[in-house]
């Protein structure tokens, strides 16, 4: 127990019971008011973030910590932050154990998808704790020579597991699955993390019908587990589950409302309307998503929605989209390339063949591999007469298509011969 925890411990506090709470704001009892007024929610909480935020206080900052969670067990918030101070350089030195129990207690505390809880950190810090446990977790837990203390030390397991997520990191290794595997087999005990980590690993090699069974048993045991309902959304939609993986992706945005991440479940589910030609239904799914996430994200998802408003006839709508996603992609070529294609079909036919031979010049300047842009100004330049440009065109298009081996161009190419 570091020095703070021994302060808080051992000092004395009036004991006040609710019946007489009232009774001591009305007689105005000055001292046993400021008792009930230090036991608010959140108080503690506010000066130990200033003491962070104002003077860089690390010390007074864990003292203060330490004093909410001492008066209200379950602040969430409290509880990460002990977790991230007990990885400086403080005064009482770092305590990997002290860390990860608060973290592991902030996290069944705050009933949110394992990544998201962790924003009310800064984006700096988030990076220092996982960083932390990166280094002093994985070299003691997830070991080949150690295994036998993944279920020992669970907590460490569900840690690790948070970390590689969040980090995108291979924490687990072929000698720590096969190892998942043969524990799952000779022991009596379940852990959803066990079950969702396999499921992952036979999800990233193809293998789509033992991950779904590993995801339908981690779901069972953790019902409100978002990351498992996004994998298994879509896995059916690979088997091509359509209907399966909406419910799968449905129950996953209403787990995730008001978190950063439900614009990707959102994005994903209008993807899957969109193979069941469900168009509204994914243009509407992709509204909110736009609505739900950054700028950065939203130059892709603009592009996505006109391409939809293409299908259903709304070109003016389309042209709209693109321009709005070419406002955000900045420098960024692959974005700019596709939002001026696009907008250039939406050109031709609305009968603009001048701007969209404009808008399919802007996408080749902007990616000069665009394959599919020579083609949609080869289609351009047909309808105008310009029959040696179309060809011109028509030979890029070719050449490049070969070349970087591009797949599927049908999409585009259909637009062109409507």
């Amino acid at each position: 127990m570091n020095s703070g925890e021994e302060e808080l411990e051992n000092k004395q506090l009036p004991q006040i019971s609710n019946s007489n709470a009232i009774g001591i704001a009305s007689t105005n009892n000055s001292v046993l008011w400021e008792v009930l007024q230090e036991r608010k929610p959140g108080v503690w909480y506010a000066k130990g973030i200033r003491q962070i935020s104002d003077f860089g206080d690390y010390d007074k900052a864990l003292y203060f910590f330490l004093k909410e969670v001492s008066y209200n067990h379950d602040h969430w918030q409290s509880h990460l932050y002990l977790a991230y101070l007990y990885t400086c350089n403080i005064t009482s030195g770092t305590d990997v154990v002290a860390s990860s129990s608060h973290f592991l207690r902030a996290l069944k505390l705050s009933h949110r998808c394992h990544n998201d809880f962790l924003h009310e950190l800064s984006y700096d810090k988030q990076t220092e704790l996982l960083s932390f446990y990166k280094d002093n977790i994985k070299g003691e837990v997830l070991n080949s020579d150690t295994l036998e203390k993944i279920y020992i030390e669970e907590d460490n397991l569900i840690i690790a597991f948070i970390v590689a997520s969040y980090m995108a990191l291979p924490f687990f290794t072929p000698d720590v699955v096969a190892y998942m595997k043969a524990y799952n087999v000779q022991s009596g005990e379940e852990s959803w993390v066990v079950y969702f980590i396999l499921g992952r690993e036979y999800y990233c090699s193809g293998n789509y019908v033992q991950a779904l069974e590993h995801l339908n048993i981690t779901i069972e045991l953790e019902p409100e587990f978002v990351q498992a309902y996004s994998m298994r959304g879509n896995i059916k939609s690979r088997l091509e589950d359509f209907f399966g993986a909406i419910g799968d992706y449905s129950r996953a945005i209403n787990l995730e409302q008001g978190t950063n991440h439900l614009w990707r479940h959102y994005e994903e589910r209008a993807n899957v309307r969109k193979r069941i030609n469900d168009y509204y239904g994914a243009v509407e799914d992709l509204i909110v998503a736009i609505n739900s996430c950054s700028e950065s994200t939203n130059r892709h998802l603009y592009c996505d929605l006109a391409c939809l408003k293409i299908i259903i006839h709304d070109y003016h709508g389309a042209i709209e989209d693109c321009t709005k996603s070419l406002a955000l992609s900045g420098d960024y070529c692959g974005s700019m390339s596709k939002g001026f294609y696009i907008r250039g079909v939406a050109k031709g036919f609305l009968g603009d063949t001048e701007g969209a031979i404009q808008d399919y010049t802007n996408s080749i300047e902007a990616y000069p591999e665009s394959a599919i842009a020579y083609f949609g100004r080869a289609q351009s330049y047909k309808v105008i007469g310009e029959i040696t440009l179309c060809e011109q065109d028509m030979a890029d298009y070719e050449r490049l298509k070969k070349r970087n081996a591009i797949g599927n161009l049908s999409w585009g190419e259909q637009w062109h011969r409507v």
